[in-house]
């Protein structure tokens, strides 16, 4: 959700559903992401307030650019109405009150579906989530649901800006922030770091990210703070993420992933930090990552670096590996994501695409099938390209 980032779009977007990593992954490069939801942001826009809200821009995941200065709240949009039009509802005063609506709106989100009324289901969402205690469980299971709609079928006709807007209501944050410390689905909670990022000050984020990093256990959670954390930008986030990383009784899987995240900053002692690692760590992960680090600190060539294959992905069956800087695809030359999708959409229709990769200094061909790798990474450049 990379909004802008419409930040929120940078954002969320992971969708909000997994880490973000690569392309032809079946992941879209976070980098990358972020570029292409400011560029289509203007025209969404556009195009709703030509009353066309049924256009995407593809399966937006995020990142963030625009914050919210600390003290002040983020712009919020005016809230969607709820079924039949009508203003969201305060929050009935008792408890079997809250439970009656609540059955009331499950029945109005499931015509609304079926009308494709997605302001209609947006404004149910709303109310669920202020319907608390009792209507946490549903408004979750509701926030998973339409991001899956509108990151696939889209049978709801809402673009990636209006979904991933909505969730800035306050009861809808509220909700993000009790499901860090409260049993949540994997998929909500997940969401949910994707969304604080722009819902809240940038301090409360850190702080919350931080404190979080210390207990959780489940990866695409680690993965999703790390990356948000990162994508802040802000001194205070990579102070956390280079602290994760130097810290030798965190999860060994935490500290390789905030390796590559912390791999750009400028201070020589990091680069040292990560030498060390790679040569020493006890733990492999972090040696190979950190090894991973030091190549997109200083790429010998630019391209798209692969830095991790998804299992059973016909990249990982080729013995695409880790830190492989793709430069060639189908004989076509790749600098960028946009160029990898482009050599791959020309490349339909052929038994084989012959890919070249940088490894290890030298140039290293190998055959894929069109379609999907199955590779995360990111866009790499070479000092002398810089």
């Amino acid at each position: 959700m990379k909004p802008a980032h419409l930040h929120l779009l940078m954002l969320l977007g992971t969708a909000l559903v997994a880490g973000t990593a690569g392309w032809f992954l079946g992941r879209q490069g976070s980098e990358a992401r972020i570029r292409e939801l400011e560029a289509a942001a203007p025209r969404i826009a556009r195009e709703e307030a030509l009353g066309d809200g049924g256009r995407r821009s593809g399966r937006e995941q995020s990142a963030p650019e625009a914050r919210v200065p600390e003290g002040e709240s983020a712009p919020q949009a005016s809230s969607p109405p709820g079924a039949g039009g009508e203003p969201t509802a305060p929050a009935p005063p008792d408890a079997e009150a809250r439970l009656l609506r609540i059955r009331e709106i499950g029945a109005a989100v499931d015509t609304a579906f079926e009308r494709g009324a997605g302001n209609d289901v947006l404004g149910l969402l709303k109310e669920l989530a202020a319907l608390a205690p009792e209507g946490r469980e549903a408004a979750m299971e509701l926030a998973v649901k339409v991001n899956s709609d509108v990151n696939g079928p889209n049978r709801l006709g809402l673009s990636t800006v209006t979904f991933y807007m909505s969730l800035g209501d306050p009861a809808i944050r509220d909700l993000m922030v009790w499901a860090f410390e409260n049993p949540a689905p994997t998929d909500f909670r997940v969401m949910s770091v994707y969304s604080l990022v722009w819902t809240q000050p940038p301090a409360k984020t850190i702080e919350l990210y931080s404190a979080a990093l210390l207990t959780e256990r489940e990866p695409t959670m680690q993965r999703a703070m790390v990356e948000n954390l990162a994508f802040l930008r802000d001194p205070k986030a990579m102070k956390v993420l280079t602290d994760t990383f130097l810290d030798p009784t965190r999860d060994p899987a935490l500290r390789a992933l905030a390796a590559a995240q912390i791999a750009t900053v400028e201070d020589p002692g990091i680069e040292i930090a990560l030498q060390n690692a790679a040569r020493g760590d006890p733990d492999e992960r972090v040696r190979e990552a950190s090894a991973i680090a030091l190549v997109i600190r200083n790429p010998p060539v630019s391209g798209y670096m692969v830095t991790g294959t998804l299992p059973d992905s016909q990249a990982s069956a080729a013995g695409m590996k880790s830190g492989d800087i793709l430069v060639s695809y189908g004989g076509r030359p790749v600098r960028t994501l946009d160029d990898l999708r482009a050599a791959a959409g020309s490349t339909a229709g052929e038994q084989k695409v012959p890919v070249v990769v940088v490894r290890d200094g030298r140039e290293v061909t190998i055959d894929l099938r069109p379609g999907r790798m199955g590779i995360y990474g990111r866009e790499v450049n070479a000092a002398a390209d810089r």
